[in-house]
């Protein structure tokens, strides 16, 4: 599901189904997260928000659910880049499996 404009200062709450190779995979070991920036080129430190979904309710079907609070989307009103990450966690932490899910621009309605 593509995250769509919202309003600043409610609460977003979003799922994002996962597959690998047509399968939906049990994430429940996984980490999906969320991001936003400025800018697509902008780096991931200068993130005005990065938030960690919920893979353990629904993550054996593969879904990831975001809640995004108020206090998360009290950003100011404009367009900013997102991206829905999945990490797969190896033992070697440099190793890790990262698929960008999604990543599009937003906006954020006063």
């Amino acid at each position: 599901m593509a995250l769509r404009d919202f309003y600043q200062k409610t609460t977003k709450v979003f799922k994002t189904e996962l597959k690998y190779n047509g399968i939906k995979p049990d994430i429940r070991h996984d980490e999906v997260s969320i991001i936003f920036k400025k800018r697509k080129g902008d780096l991931d430190s200068e993130a005005f928000l990065t938030k960690l979904a919920d893979v353990t309710t629904e993550g054996l079907n593969g879904r990831a659910i975001f809640y995004l609070t108020i206090e998360d989307t009290d950003l100011e009103p404009g367009r900013y880049f997102y991206e829905i990450k999945w990490t797969i966690p190896i033992p070697d932490p440099e190793l890790d499996v990262v698929q960008i899910v999604e990543s599009k621009n937003i906006e954020i309605l006063k």
